[in-house]
């Protein structure tokens, strides 16, 4: 791996091996429909998924949203050279939504009752819905897939596996949470305004279903930022299995009342 090139180190969920590059950039090995969603977001869901700079498909570099370091001549000439080398075949180049933070506590809930694509096997759609239907997932809306923070005691990191995720009941959940959520009041402020930015782009977001995507809630436990609006982020993410009701495709009417019900469950937890 190039010396511009790091391994991530806030990865907690997802199959995709991420490396970190020139230091505020990511690179996320990813799927064609994911891709082509990013390509076709629309500006309401842009706003609250990660800034994604470029995207790259079958040897083709494609500028997105581009910051100015991404629209660096020998900066893209990097990222191609690397890219090419991998096995992988499509790419998504993105802020670091966690870049400045020092002491980041990381959350990734996976959002919505349903969960799985409309294009995959019956036997695969049968164990999502069976997942879907012994956790969370058909409770709140929500199931916790990572999480890694440390102790406001000083006792020590805690980190939170998908699988122990799976295991948790509503109020298991909600306390893992609230352990999670143990911030400053104004930073729980801006989790909540960040909830609510997405919930209102998930509300006027006409025939799309956001299967498979999770919130990632980041917030940093280091409250020595000039502004303390940088120290909370919270995204929409991962994009690979929703449906856009495209001709020819499975067509849904309406916002996705699912993901909202999760989004909305979330606001509820924090502020009680």
């Amino acid at each position: 791996m190039p010396p511009a090139f790091t391994e991530y180190a806030h990865q907690i969920a997802g199959r995709s091996n991420i490396v970190k590059v020139f230091g505020d950039h990511i690179i996320k090995p990813t799927s064609l429909y994911e891709v082509n969603s990013y390509l076709k977001m629309t500006p309401l869901i842009a706003d609250v998924a990660p800034d994604c700079c470029l995207v790259m498909s079958n040897g083709k570099l494609q500028a997105l949203r581009p910051c100015g370091f991404c629209s660096d001549s020998v900066n893209i000439h990097v990222i191609i050279q690397v890219l090419n080398a991998t096995d992988a075949e499509h790419f998504l180049v993105m802020r670091d939504v966690a870049h400045g933070m020092i002491k980041p506590r990381i959350l990734d809930l996976k959002l919505g009752t349903r969960t799985h694509s409309d294009f995959i096997s019956e036997e695969k759609k049968r164990s999502h819905i069976q997942k879907s239907f012994s956790t969370t997932s058909s409770t709140l809306g929500l199931r916790l897939c990572g999480a890694k923070f440390y102790e406001n005691d000083g006792s020590g990191k805690v980190k939170i596996s998908k699988t122990e995720g799976r295991t948790l009941s509503d109020t298991s959940f909600i306390s893992q949470m609230s352990t999670f959520f143990t911030i400053c009041g104004k930073q729980k402020s801006l989790v909540t305004k960040q909830l609510f930015r997405i919930k209102e782009a998930l509300e006027a977001t006409e025939a799309q279903r956001f299967f498979g995507s999770s919130l990632l809630v980041i917030v940093d436990d280091h409250l020595g930022h000039e502004f303390l609006e940088k120290t909370v982020k919270v995204k929409l993410i991962d994009f690979s299995s929703m449906a856009r009701s495209e001709p020819g495709e499975p067509q849904y009417v309406g916002a996705d009342r699912g993901a909202i019900f999760g989004v909305s469950n979330l606001i509820n937890i924090i502020s009680d």
